[in-house]
């Protein structure tokens, strides 16, 4: 067949090449469909929207039947990429990153000391991390290895060398 064969479509009665029409895949009748793609298209959408409640309730149902399968696949499909894109904004987002990850090892680390006060306003300790001067780091004044709480009243910016020679003495604010 070339591009000159043409072909009478079945439902709209044009006069078409045949490259506007799809073929059967078991070869039967020469391979062409009697109907064009663009009548087929047509047909389709109609289709879909007669019965939208019925395959919407359709998909529902297979994706609770399936859901785990479904997560699965999507999860391995997705994970490759999603670490990629995470180490990308991490590297981008380095000062911002770091602020975050300090802070919520701080939370982490009062959370498993049971030092964080019922009276606590986490907002503002957030915040006070989120502020934290470039080059510095967040200090405990009474370190919470020592029975100290997880309070605004009780940190303070050090730079990070200062940090490191106090450790975890109690020493007044720097």
């Amino acid at each position: 067949m070339t591009d000159t064969d043409m072909k009478i479509c079945e439902h709209c009665k044009k006069l078409l090449s045949v490259n506007q029409f799809s073929t059967y895949k078991n070869n039967s009748a020469k391979g062409i469909r009697g109907v064009c793609k663009e009548c087929i298209s047509q047909q389709n959408k109609q289709s879909y929207k007669k019965n939208w409640e019925k395959n919407k309730a359709k998909r529902k149902d297979y994706s609770r039947k399936n859901n785990k399968r479904i997560y699965a696949q999507y999860s391995t499909q997705r994970k490759e990429e999603i670490k990629k894109t995470c180490a990308l904004w991490r590297k981008k987002n380095r000062e911002k990153s770091n602020k975050a990850m300090n802070r919520a090892w701080a939370k982490r680390r009062a959370l498993l000391m049971d030092a964080i006060p019922p009276n606590a306003d986490l907002n503002v300790i957030k915040d006070f991390y989120n502020n934290c001067p470039s080059g510095m780091t967040i200090d405990h004044i009474i370190p919470l290895s020592k029975g100290s709480l997880h309070d605004i009243t009780n940190l303070q910016y050090l730079t990070k060398s200062e940090n490191s020679r106090k450790g975890a003495k109690i020493c007044p604010q720097i």
